[in-house]
């Protein structure tokens, strides 16, 4: 059965689609660039380390906006698919 789509729905693909892949691309580097490289259970060197450092904020914000791009454009993906 042939599907047809129209060009809002393929735009919101399009968009759902770029929205994942930088959504990965930007955690990804957000995650690399993470000031701490101790043993994540040892929490006051970590919290140390992160108060020793100025872009804390930025990186888990980052990886923050980064992991929510990748959920908006899975769920875009599952909507123009009907899952």
């Amino acid at each position: 059965m042939a599907q047809t789509t129209s060009r809002s729905e393929r735009l919101l693909l399009r968009m759902g689609s770029i929205a994942f892949l930088a959504g990965v691309v930007i955690a990804i580097v957000a995650t690399a660039i993470h000031p701490s490289t101790e043993d994540t259970s040892n929490h006051p060197l970590v919290f140390t380390k992160y108060a020793s450092n100025d872009s804390w904020i930025a990186v888990h914000s980052g990886q923050f906006a980064g992991v929510i791009m990748v959920f908006a454009g899975g769920f875009v993906t599952l909507f123009h698919f009907g899952i």
